[in-house]
């Protein structure tokens, strides 16, 4: 349903609005263009959330318990979203 094929009668008279009348050329250009940035928003947002899933759930265990105490980044959260986010995105691309 979200092929290039169907997008293209959607996004056609879109980009046209926006840079007016497109050749071919460069409507494929432009067409490709906002498909990949959109895989690429799509799957930057669900890291982001996969991120701060992990941070919730595999918080350490703080000694204080002053807020501004608490961990905001680490390599394991950050590794993990981006494991399961290509995992994600190759079960769409083998779907």
């Amino acid at each position: 349903m979200f092929s290039s094929s169907h997008t293209g009668r959607y996004l056609y008279p879109f980009l046209t609005w926006l840079f007016g009348p497109l050749d071919p050329v460069r409507y494929e250009f432009w067409h490709g263009l906002a498909r990949k940035t959109g895989h690429v928003v799509g799957y930057g947002v669900l890291c982001f959330l996969y991120f701060r899933a992990w941070r919730a759930t595999l918080r350490p265990v703080e000694t204080q318990e002053d807020e501004r105490s608490l961990q905001r980044w680490s390599l394991k959260w950050a590794t993990l979203a981006l494991i399961f986010t290509a995992f994600v995105a190759s079960m769409d691309e083998w779907h």
